[in-house]
């Protein structure tokens, strides 16, 4: 597994991520630290390299606090999907479950997250506009923007849309902890993903 803290440029992060025509901010308010965590860190990955299933995201412990932004790649139905994982420094909000409105209510550690630590929280990187990938640069605290349309989200309140076109959150990923291993185990709202038109490619009705 990749433990090393990479520091990049946010053009780094948009080439990694297969995003081309953003300018390069000139300063942040914040570090933009990328921690890649699974194997494949490059996006996107060669075909087979995310089988569909749960990902295994390391010791629990070892997670990296924010502003880091934990990168991993998983694959919850036909395609595969860069995902973020974050220790945030106090517990988030979660979205409600069957909610589209985003921020939701603060059920840390409640459904889809049982034994995890509150302050950790996980989200798909595909932005609910048109489906580009959010940047990992915090453009304030607990925020990040999609560098396409400029949409925002707060990620200490359920991803909520705090600023442009995007229609509604990026869904939650379901976490567990087996034997002190941090698992992404598949989406935590199924029906939530299934309503979000840029996910329509990523699902399988099953």
């Amino acid at each position: 597994m990749d433990e090393e803290k990479k520091t990049i440029s946010r053009r780094d992060m948009l080439k990694y991520m297969g995003v081309a025509g953003a300018a390069v901010t000139a300063s942040s308010p914040l570090p933009i630290i990328v921690k890649y965590i699974t194997p494949n860190p490059d996006w996107p990955p060669e075909k087979g390299e995310t089988p569909r299933g749960p990902v295994n995201l390391g010791p629990v412990d070892e997670i990296a606090p924010y502003p880091t932004v934990n990168v991993f790649n998983f694959n919850f139905g036909k395609v595969a999907l860069p995902g973020m994982l974050l220790r945030m420094q106090s517990p988030p909000s979660h979205q409600k479950i069957g909610s589209t409105e985003g921020s939701g209510k603060d059920i840390s550690g409640g459904e889809g997250y049982a034994g995890v630590p509150p302050e950790i929280i996980a989200y798909a990187m595909k932005c609910t506009h048109l489906g580009c990938i959010i940047e990992t640069e915090f453009k304030e605290p607990n925020v990040l923007e999609c560098p396409c349309h400029f949409a925002r989200y707060n990620l200490s309140k359920g991803a909520a849309v705090v600023g442009g076109p995007a229609p509604a959150p990026p869904p939650e990923i379901a976490l567990e902890i087996v034997d002190g291993e941090l698992i992404a185990t598949g989406w935590r709202d199924v029906e939530y993903v299934k309503s979000l038109a840029a996910y329509k490619a990523v699902i399988i009705d099953d």
